[in-house]
């Protein structure tokens, strides 16, 4: 997934078509923005918790 993978130019996501993914931990989502390689990679995401939720 590439949204922004230049980060000398500016990118926008409305906050609307955000496609909130659940994440392993529980009561963690995630929006991916930009993920470059597999299991270890370069990735940019916006990240929220639910109250009382954490993430290692």
């Amino acid at each position: 997934m590439l949204i922004n993978a230049d980060f000398n130019q500016r990118a926008t996501v409305a906050a609307q078509d955000y496609d909130w993914v659940a994440s392993p931990q529980l009561g963690v989502e995630r929006v991916r923005l930009d993920r470059v390689g597999g299991e270890q990679a370069r990735a940019t995401s916006i990240v929220r918790y639910s109250a009382g939720a954490s993430f290692a």
